[in-house]
């Protein structure tokens, strides 16, 4: 739309087709219990997509942050964290960007534009606050959940690979 900048119009395509896709997953969902790992996933982060995209009524989003937060749901930045914490680390995200990107803020802000250096920039600064800022407490179970059944399948196979070696 012609009320969007460059800047979060280069930014939200790629939601707007995760978006899109989520729909049609959690429709699919509707009808099937039995989902594989990555329909799951996709659904999980179409959530947290939409958690990002959710405005307080009568706080409006500056469009730097608007851009900042789409910006950092495409690169993943949430993937991983529970969909009842997204707000709170979107929250915190903000506020390291605004210490550290005041100069692409104040760009995106007054032009209306990102170049590729400015995205370099931000995914510098996304990468610190990730490894910084994020509690093993608010990760998705998931990941550790995935990680166990691994590890109990691969002893399993041990187990039966080294009972046919003994006969």
């Amino acid at each position: 739309s012609a009320a969007q900048t460059k800047a979060i119009k280069g930014v939200a395509g790629k939601m707007r087709l995760d978006l899109a896709q989520f729909r049609e997953m959690a429709t699919f969902a509707e009808f099937s219990s039995d989902l594989d790992k990555a329909t799951k996933a996709q659904i999980e982060r179409g959530k947290k997509l939409t958690e990002i995209i959710k405005q307080d009524q009568g706080d409006l989003m500056k469009m730097s942050h608007q851009t900042l937060s789409v910006f950092a749901a495409n690169e993943g930045a949430f993937d991983k964290i529970k969909s009842e914490k997204v707000k709170k680390y979107e929250k915190q995200w903000l506020e390291v960007a605004e210490a550290k990107l005041g100069k692409i803020i104040q760009k995106i802000e007054k032009k209306g534009e990102l170049d590729e250096k400015d995205r370099e920039k931000i995914k510098k600064a996304l990468d610190a606050f990730a490894k910084s800022q994020v509690k093993k407490e608010d990760l998705t179970e998931i990941e550790d959940k995935e990680k166990f059944f691994e590890k109990k399948l691969a002893k399993e196979e041990g187990k039966n690979g080294s009972k046919e070696n003994s006969k």
